[in-house]
């Protein structure tokens, strides 16, 4: 359910880019106790509007990794990806 979840919300967030123009995202990865999760955002280079996103990863039997594959793999596909360090 969770992968489904991801992936539409990654798509509203991609037309809503694409839409605007914007060619380069930002990506923070920070975990808590039994999931991973990857916040994406954007600005509009015109109007300063911000896109924002979020990809959500239980931390069992490899799932985060292979969820964070995916997610990197759509991302880096549509856009410049910029990876910031992890939020506290």
């Amino acid at each position: 359910m969770n992968e489904i979840l991801n992936r539409k919300n990654y798509r509203t967030f991609s037309s809503q880019c694409k839409g605007a123009g914007v060619t380069s995202i930002d990506v923070v990865r920070s975990e808590s106790g039994r999931e991973v999760r990857i916040r994406y955002r954007a600005r509009d280079p015109r109007t300063g509007k911000v896109f924002q996103g979020e990809w959500v990863a239980p931390k069992r039997d490899g799932e985060a990794e292979r969820s964070e594959k995916d997610f990197f793999a759509l991302a880096e596909k549509d856009f410049a990806v910029t990876r910031r360090g992890a939020e506290e």
